[in-house]
C-alpha cells in the first residue's frame, strides 16, 4: 500500500516532468538562455528588491488576516510564520504549502481550519485583483478602452450585471439565518482588516509586476518596456497564482512562454524571464529567513516568544466556513453566467469569471471536508465517490492512450484534462453549499438564480433595442436567438434548462394568492429565456422536464406557463411601441431581423461529427481513441469539429469501457430512484432527475459534458445535509 509520502512525492515529481516536457516541447531553451547574455545587473538587483519587498508585504497581510480572528501578533511573528509558510510552498503545492505549514505554526492558538481559510481569503483576493488587472490591459492592448469602443459595452453590461446581480441578492433576498451569519463575519475588524487586505494585495502585485518589468529592462533594455510587457507579465503572475503548481516553478514558466506569446512578444524571453523570477524568488527568500534568523539568534527575549490563543477565534472558525459555504457559491452561480472574450495577440481567449473563485472555493472545502472526515458522510449515494475515482481514471486513461497515439495535443491537454480537474472543483463548491445550508442552501441558490436571469434578460432586452450595431454585434446580441453573456445561445439555453428544476420547486415563498403568484414568476422568466433562446435541443428538453416535474406540480405549472405567455407579449409588444416611437432603436431594429445564413452549414457539421464519430467509435470500440482523438482528426482533415453528442463523444473517445464507467452509476442510482418513487417525498431528488433528464436530452445534440453549470448542480443535488453542518434554523427565505 502506498503511504501518503510516496504519493506526495509522485505528485510533486509528475507535476515537475509535465512542465519541463511541455517548455520542452514547445520553446527552444537555447534562445531562452541567450536572452541573459547581456543581462543588465543593476536592474536584477532592484527586481530582486522588489520581489523581497513583496514577501515583507505578505507578511503584513498575514498578520492583518489573523487580527481578523482576534490574534494580534507582533510584525515579527508574522514575518517568520509567513516566510516559513513560504518556503513550505517549494516543498509541495504553494496553496496547499502554505495552508497547511500555517495550520501546523499557528493551529493550537487558532485552529487549522482557520489557518487554511486565511490562505484562502488571502488567494480569492489576490486573484481576483490579478484578474481584473489582466483583462483591462488586455482590453487596453488589443481592443481600446475608450467608451466610444465596443469592448466598452461589454465590460460595461458584465459589471453592470454581476454588481446589480449580487447587489439585488445581498440587499433583498437574505434569509435570517445568512443575515446572523453576515454580521458575525462582516463585523467591524472584519470588515477594516478585508478592506486592508485589499490594498495590501494590489501594493504586492504593483511590487512583483515591478521586478517582472526590472527583469525584462535587464534582459533587453528599455526599448522592451511597453504595455504589452505589462499585459504579459499581469498573465504570467495570473498563471504562477493558480494553486496547483510545485512552489510556482514549471507553471510559471510555461505561462509566462505562452502569456509573452499571447502579447506578441517573444515566447523564449517569457520563459526567461518566468526562470529569472523563480531564481530571484528563492533568492528572496533566503533573504528573508535570514533575517529571521538572525532576529531569533540576537533577540534573545523574543526567541521563545508564545503565539497567544485565541478562543475566540477557536469558536469563530466554524462560523467563518460556514459562511463561506454560502457566500463563494453565490458569487460562483453568477459568475459562471458570464463568458468574458478576451483578446489575445493569437486571436480570443474564452474565459469564464467563476473559474478563480471555484479554484479557491473547492481547493478549501477539500481541506475542511478532509480535516472533519465529511466525505463519507456528505455523499447522497454511496457511488458518489466510486463514481468520481471511475471519472478520474477514465480521464487520465484516456489522456494517456490519446497521447500515445497522437502525441500531445495541447487542445486536449488545456480544455480537456485541465479542465476535467476544474470541473471536479466546481462538484465540490455545491457540496459546500448543501453540506452546510442543507435545503437552505438550495432555496438561496433558487431565489438568486431568478434575480440573475431576470437581470440579464432585460439588460439584453433594451440593449437589442437602444445600442448602435457595432456595440450589439461584439456583444453577440446582432441576431435573433438570444445569448446572454454566455457567448453562445446553446449554452444560455443549457443553462436555463438544468436551472430549471430547482427555480421552479425550490421558489415557493408562502401561502396566500399573492405569494403564490410571486413564486410563479421565477420559473415563468426562467422559460421566457429558453423561448427567446432558439434552442431546438432545449425545447424538447423542456417538454420531457415539464412533463415530469408536472406530476407533482401540475397545479403550479399551469399558471407559470400562462405568466410566461403573458411576459413574452408583453415583451414584444412593448419593443414594437418603442421602435414606433423612437427612431434610434431602427437599426438595432434591423440588426435584430438578421437571421444567420449558416444554418444548412451547421447542420452540416453537425452530421458530418456524428458520422465521423460513429467511424471513430468503431475503429476502436473497446478502449477509445483517447482524449482529443476526434478533433485530432478532424482538424489533420482540415475540418476542426467536436462531437455534437455528448454520448457518442465519450463512445469514440474512451470506448464502452469508459462509456460504462462515466455514465453507468450516476444512471443506475437515478433508474433506482425512478422506480422508487423517492423523487415523490424527496424535493432534492425530484429537481435532480429533472436536471438528469433535461441534460440528456440536449447531451444528444450538444457537448454538455464539459458544461461547469452541470457538475457544479451535481455537487448540489448530490450531497447530504450533515446534521452539524446544516441546521436549518430558517427553512424558507424572509421576502
Amino acid at each position: 500500500m502506498l503511504s501518503r509520502s510516496n504519493v506526495l512525492l509522485a505528485i510533486k515529481s509528475f507535476s515537475v516532468l509535465a512542465s519541463l516536457f511541455v517548455l520542452a516541447y514547445f520553446y527552444d531553451f537555447n534562445n531562452a538562455l541567450d536572452f541573459f547574455s547581456d543581462l543588465n545587473y543593476y536592474f536584477l538587483f532592484i527586481s530582486l528588491f522588489f520581489i523581497v519587498g513583496n514577501q515583507l508585504l505578505s507578511s503584513i497581510r498575514f498578520k492583518v488576516s489573523l487580527h481578523i480572528f482576534g490574534v494580534d501578533l507582533r510584525v515579527e511573528d508574522s514575518n517568520r510564520i509567513n516566510i516559513y509558510s513560504l518556503i513550505s510552498g517549494f516543498v509541495f503545492f504553494n496553496f496547499f504549502g502554505q495552508s497547511l505549514s500555517r495550520s501546523y505554526l499557528i493551529g493550537g492558538s487558532l485552529g487549522k481550519e482557520s489557518a487554511f481559510f486565511l490562505t484562502a481569503v488571502e488567494r480569492a483576493v489576490s486573484v481576483s485583483v490579478l484578474l481584473v488587472a489582466a483583462i483591462s490591459f488586455s482590453l487596453l492592448c488589443f481592443g481600446g478602452m475608450s467608451f466610444d469602443k465596443s469592448p466598452a459595452a461589454m465590460i460595461f453590461f458584465v459589471v453592470f450585471f454581476v454588481v446589480v446581480s449580487l447587489g439585488c441578492y445581498f440587499f433583498f433576498s437574505l434569509s435570517d439565518r445568512q443575515l446572523e451569519g453576515v454580521s458575525q463575519v462582516f463585523s467591524k475588524p472584519v470588515g477594516g482588516g478585508l478592506f486592508w487586505m485589499l490594498l495590501i494585495t494590489i501594493l504586492m502585485h504593483l511590487f512583483m509586476l515591478a521586478s517582472y518589468l526590472c527583469l525584462i529592462i535587464g534582459v533587453v533594455g528599455v526599448d522592451g518596456l511597453s504595455v504589452f510587457a505589462v499585459l504579459a507579465a499581469l498573465l504570467t503572475m495570473l498563471g504562477a497564482s493558480v494553486p496547483i503548481s510545485f512552489g510556482g516553478w514549471g507553471i510559471r514558466e510555461v505561462t509566462a512562454g505562452f502569456a509573452f506569446n499571447a502579447a506578441s512578444l517573444p515566447p523564449e524571453l517569457g520563459v526567461a524571464v518566468g526562470v529569472g523570477v523563480g531564481l530571484l524568488t528563492i533568492v528572496a527568500l533566503g533573504v528573508n529567513a535570514c533575517g529571521v534568523w538572525v532576529g531569533e539568534l540576537f533577540l534573545s527575549s523574543k526567541k521563545n516568544s508564545k503565539i497567544p490563543v485565541s478562543e475566540t477565534g477557536r469558536k469563530d472558525s466554524r462560523v467563518f466556513i460556514s459562511a463561506l459555504a454560502w457566500v463563494l457559491p453565490i458569487f460562483i452561480f453568477v459568475l459562471v453566467m458570464v463568458q468574458l472574450p478576451v483578446p489575445v495577440g493569437v486571436g480570443k481567449l474564452t474565459v469564464n469569471l467563476a473559474d478563480p473563485v471555484v479554484i479557491v472555493c473547492g481547493m478549501t472545502f477539500i481541506f475542511v471536508f478532509s480535516q472533519r472526515k465529511m466525505w463519507s458522510r456528505s455523499w447522497e449515494g454511496d457511488f458518489c465517490g466510486h463514481a468520481l475515482i471511475g471519472i478520474i481514471f477514465v480521464i487520465c486513461s484516456g489522456f494517456l492512450i490519446g497521447y500515445f497515439q497522437h502525441g500531445f495535443l495541447s487542445w486536449a491537454f488545456y480544455n480537456r484534462f485541465i479542465g476535467a480537474g476544474l470541473l471536479g472543483l466546481y462538484f465540490v463548491s455545491g457540496m459546500a453549499l448543501s453540506s452546510f445550508w442543507g435545503r437552505d442552501g438550495i432555496i438561496y441558490i433558487a431565489r438568486l438564480l431568478a434575480i440573475s436571469v431576470l437581470i440579464m434578460l432585460l439588460c439584453e432586452y433594451f440593449a437589442r433595442i437602444f445600442l448602435q450595431h457595432e456595440s450589439i454585434y461584439v456583444l453577440g446580441w446582432a441576431f435573433r436567438r438570444w445569448f446572454g453573456l454566455f457567448g453562445n445561445p446553446n449554452a444560455y439555453a443549457f443553462f436555463l434548462v438544468c436551472c430549471f428544476p430547482i427555480v421552479f420547486i425550490f421558489s415557493e415563498v408562502g401561502k396566500s394568492w399573492g405569494q403564490k403568484f410571486i413564486s410563479y414568476v421565477p420559473a415563468a422568466i426562467f422559460l421566457v429565456g429558453i423561448y427567446y433562446t432558439g434552442s431546438r435541443a432545449a425545447f424538447v428538453a423542456m417538454v420531457v422536464v415539464v412533463s415530469f416535474l408536472s406530476f407533482s406540480y401540475w397545479r403550479k405549472m399551469i399558471p407559470t406557463f400562462v405568466l410566461a405567455f403573458i411576459l413574452v407579449g408583453v415583451l414584444s409588444v412593448s419593443r414594437e411601441i418603442i421602435y414606433f416611437f423612437y427612431d434610434g432603436a431602427v437599426v438595432p431594429h434591423v440588426a435584430q431581423d438578421l437571421i444567420g445564413s449558416g444554418f444548412a452549414a451547421v447542420q452540416d457539421d453537425r452530421m458530418t461529427s456524428l458520422r465521423e464519430g460513429w467511424k471513430l467509435f468503431l475503429n476502436s470500440p473497446i478502449w477509445g481513441a483517447g482524449l482529443g482523438g476526434f478533433y485530432y482528426q478532424q482538424t489533420n482533415a482540415g475540418m476542426p469539429l467536436v462531437i455534437h453528442n455528448s454520448f457518442l463523444w465519450v463512445l469514440a473517445e474512451f470506448g464502452l469501457l469508459g462509456f460504462i464507467i462515466i455514465f453507468g452509476p450516476i444512471g443506475m442510482y437515478a433508474v433506482k430512484n425512478l422506480v422508487n418513487l423517492t423523487w415523490c417525498k424527496n424535493d432534492r431528488m425530484y429537481a435532480l432527475l429533472a436536471t438528469l433528464f433535461g441534460a440528456s436530452i440536449i447531451g444528444l445534440a450538444h457537448e454538455i459534458m464539459y458544461q461547469r453549470i452541470l457538475w457544479l448542480l451535481l455537487g448540489v443535488l448530490l450531497t447530504n445535509a450533515l446534521p452539524k453542518e446544516a441546521i436549518e434554523k430558517h427553512p424558507i427565505p424572509r421576502s
